[in-house]
């Protein structure tokens, strides 16, 4: 049984380990201290029945974005074997229903790689992003990344299937 919850700063070693298990970027220690600490209400992880972390979404606020609050998504991951299970899709519902409740959003960006077809398409297709410009060479082997937002001001309330 999968379960998702709130990530606490003693997850922090986990999530490192699922980030480097699963994504070509990797964040020094520091950083996702930095971010739970500093929003510690937007970030989720989920979990196996060991308590092994298998899925992780890293969220802060914006702080470029002026008046208007802002999400920004700074990564979001799951385990290969738990992919396509939803897992994904529900991480990113609960972080932007956290941004509402918490921090009166009204947007949530990321980027994501112009080559991950399957994460594009859980964005644009399932979660109503839109692509909002290209980033050249984001990337630090050089690729492309697509700015995707999503407006939060009409988001339907979603609460924890997985808890």
């Amino acid at each position: 049984m999968i379960s998702i919850r709130q990530a606490r700063i003693d997850d922090m070693l986990k999530i490192q380990h699922c980030n480097q298990q699963c994504l070509p970027e990797h964040y020094k220690g520091s950083y996702y201290k930095y971010v739970l600490l500093g929003w510690p209400t937007l970030s989720f992880v989920a979990e196996d029945d060991n308590g092994k972390i298998i899925g992780y979404v890293m969220v802060k606020i914006d702080e470029e974005g002026g008046d208007d609050k802002k999400g920004f998504i700074t990564s979001l991951s799951v385990a290969r074997p738990y992919r396509k299970l939803g897992i994904g899709e529900t991480l990113l519902r609960l972080t932007s229903q956290a941004l509402v409740d918490n921090y009166g959003a009204t947007s949530v960006i990321l980027q994501v790689r112009i080559s991950n077809k399957n994460a594009i398409n859980l964005y644009c297709n399932k979660l109503n992003f839109e692509k909002k410009s290209i980033i050249k060479e984001y990337y630090t082997d050089g690729e492309d990344a697509h700015l995707l937002s999503k407006d939060l001001a009409k988001l339907e309330r979603f609460d924890n299937p997985l808890k």
